[in-house]
C-alpha cells in the first residue's frame, strides 16, 4: 500500500468509503470521492492493489508495467503523474472557458487506447457521461477486459463521424495527433469539432518540430517547413487511397490555425512532465 493511502485524513476517508462500496450500486462516485485529490484517487485507483477491497473491485484494472511501457514509453507513478497533470490541465482549461464545472459535462477521450486518462475523470464525472474511441479494435478489447468504466467504440482512421450522437462539454486526445496524417488528422479534427457543445473545449497535444532531429525524419522536416505539418508514416501499415494513417508528426500552430477552420485556438499550455509535447486549447469556430 502506498504511504499516503495510509496517512490521515486519507486513510479514514477511504476506509469509509471502501465500506461504502461494499454496499448495493449505484454509487454516486464523484460525490464519495470529493474530499479526495485526484492524485490520491489515481494512487488508490491505478498503482497496482491499493488494499482497499472494494475499490480495487470498483475500478478499473491495470496493465502490466511492462504492457504500459511498451503502449506509452513510461509506467508506474510515473505515467499517474504524467495523466493526472494532463486531466488537471483539462479541467483547469474546461472550467475557464466554460465557465461552469466539469462534473457536468460530457467527456469524449479521442485516442482513449486502454483508458489510463479517461479512468481518471471517474473521480469528478459519472461514468454515464465519459465516452472514449480508438482506431484501434484491440486496444479497446484490452480497455474492455480492464474494466475500464465508460462508453467505448472503434472510430475510423479516416473519420466522417463519431459513434456517439452526444454532444460534448470536453474532447480530449492526448498524444494522438502526435501520431496521425496530414489527411487522418484533418478528419478527426473536423468531427471533434462538429462533436462540439457550442461552449464545448477540445485540447489535444502535439509535438514540435524540435523534437525530430534524427536525421531519419527529413522528409518531415522539409514538408514542416514548406506547409506547418511534418509526417513520417510507419510505412509498417498498409496505405489506404495511398495515404497511411500513423507515424510520427509535428504540427504548428499557425497550420491549425490555418487549415482547420472549424476550430479556433483559445489557449496553449506546457507541462514539464511532458516537454515533447505542446497542448491545445481549442473551441469551435
Amino acid at each position: 500500500m502506498h504511504p499516503i493511502l495510509r496517512q490521515e485524513p486519507f486513510g479514514s476517508r477511504l476506509r469509509d468509503i471502501d465500506a461504502r462500496l461494499g454496499g448495493p450500486e449505484p454509487h454516486d462516485i464523484p460525490a464519495m470521492f470529493s474530499d479526495i485529490p485526484l492524485d490520491v484517487f489515481g494512487i488508490v485507483t491505478c498503482i497496482a492493489t491499493s488494499g482497499y477491497e472494494n475499490i480495487d473491485r470498483h475500478f478499473p484494472r491495470m496493465p502490466s508495467d511492462e504492457f504500459q511501457a511498451a503502449w506509452v514509453g513510461s509506467s508506474g507513478e510515473q505515467l499517474l503523474r504524467q495523466s493526472v497533470l494532463f486531466v488537471k490541465t483539462c479541467i483547469a482549461h474546461y472550467e475557464r472557458h466554460c465557465g461552469r464545472s466539469i462534473s457536468r459535462a460530457n467527456i469524449l477521450d479521442y485516442g482513449v487506447g486502454w483508458g489510463r486518462i479517461i479512468r481518471l475523470f471517474n473521480r469528478f464525472v459519472p461514468e454515464g457521461q465519459l465516452f472514449g474511441v480508438d482506431a484501434w479494435d484491440h486496444i479497446l478489447e484490452i480497455a474492455r477486459g480492464l474494466g475500464v468504466r465508460a462508453h467505448l467504440e472503434s472510430v475510423s482512421s479516416y473519420p466522417t463521424e463519431l459513434p456517439f450522437e452526444n454532444k460534448f462539454g470536453l474532447i480530449l486526445a492526448f498524444s494522438v495527433f502526435t501520431h496521425l496524417s496530414e489527411k487522418s488528422a484533418t478528419l478527426a479534427a473536423r468531427v471533434c469539432a462538429g462533436a462540439l457543445s457550442p461552449k464545448g473545449v477540445f485540447i489535444a497535444t502535439i509535438r514540435p518540430l524540435e523534437f525530430f532531429v534524427d536525421g531519419t525524419y527529413e522528409e518531415l522536416r522539409l514538408s514542416y517547413a514548406a506547409r506547418g505539418f511534418g509526417f513520417s508514416p510507419n510505412r509498417s501499415i498498409e496505405a489506404l487511397d495511398g495515404d497511411i494513417s500513423y507515424g510520427d508528426a509535428a504540427i504548428a500552430v499557425d497550420y491549425i490555425e490555418k487549415h482547420w477552420p472549424w476550430l479556433k485556438v483559445v489557449s496553449l499550455d506546457y507541462s514539464m512532465s511532458d516537454p515533447a509535447q505542446l497542448i491545445v486549447i481549442m473551441m469551435r469556430s
